[in-house]
């Protein structure tokens, strides 16, 4: 059953209404394991696959404001470390420890234009997971629905950035739609380049891209520099 418009609303928005929490986990648990064998972390809504060379597989749920949700997919790398309140560097390498270094999600692979779609409210209902329900059964089933349409999306990234050359394509496609905010994007395309072998043009990525007017927190640059070297000597 196709579910958009009045359909949608009687079943997510309407009437007394539950958590659709557990089954939102249960679908994406499902097609990340169909998938690539992810595993699912109960420390938070996310799941991670083995780690390849020094990155890993990891999908997870936005945590954006609304009544749906965004499945996100990409790639946690090993050896990009980010700043804390403490002003200390942190890593994501375990099971506990999460981060989407390198990101994708359905919005980049198709449009209202594209679907025949009147709104992005129907754009949501057929690619995002709703977060409440009245109906746990017909919620079960739009969830393994909505994983099915994201599935094709997700295989396509991993097929498109295998190598660090097709991540910074990626990166810099991302970078080319505008954003009010520092550009994380740098941040990770910066250490990505100084891993393999560019100091110079990684610190100046992360003096002007992410940071401004050629500052650059301390430790992170002393970071950079460090992951520069182990790039060098083959670490």
């Amino acid at each position: 059953m196709e579910l958009m418009g009045k359909e949608w609303n009687k079943y997510f928005l309407d009437g007394e209404k539950i958590s659709a929490l557990p089954f939102m986990i249960e679908a994406v648990s499902e097609m990340a394991a169909e998938l690539y064998g992810m595993k699912y972390s109960d420390k938070g809504r996310w799941w991670y696959g083995e780690w390849e060379g020094d990155r890993r597989k990891v999908i997870t749920i936005d945590n954006n404001k609304g009544t749906e949700r965004d499945i996100l997919w990409g790639w946690n790398y090993n050896y990009i470390a980010y700043t804390t309140n403490r002003d200390t560097l942190k890593y994501a390498r375990t099971e506990k420890a999460f981060c989407i270094d390198v990101w994708d999600t359905y919005g980049y692979h198709t449009s209202c234009i594209k679907e025949g779609l009147r709104n992005t409210l129907e754009l949501y209902e057929k690619y995002a997971l709703p977060i409440w329900t009245n109906n746990a059964e017909v919620a079960r089933a739009h969830m393994k629905t909505v994983c099915g349409r994201n599935a094709p999306f997700i295989k396509e990234f991993f097929e498109r950035t295998k190598t660090d050359r097709d991540i910074i394509a990626h990166l810099d496609r991302l970078l080319s739609y505008p954003s009010p905010f520092m550009r994380k994007e740098n941040y990770v395309k910066a250490f990505i380049i100084a891993k393999n072998g560019d100091f110079e043009e990684a610190e100046r990525l992360m003096r002007y891209g992410y940071y401004e007017n050629g500052y650059c927190n301390a430790k992170v640059l002393a970071k950079l520099r460090q992951v520069y070297e182990d790039g060098r000597s083959g670490s």
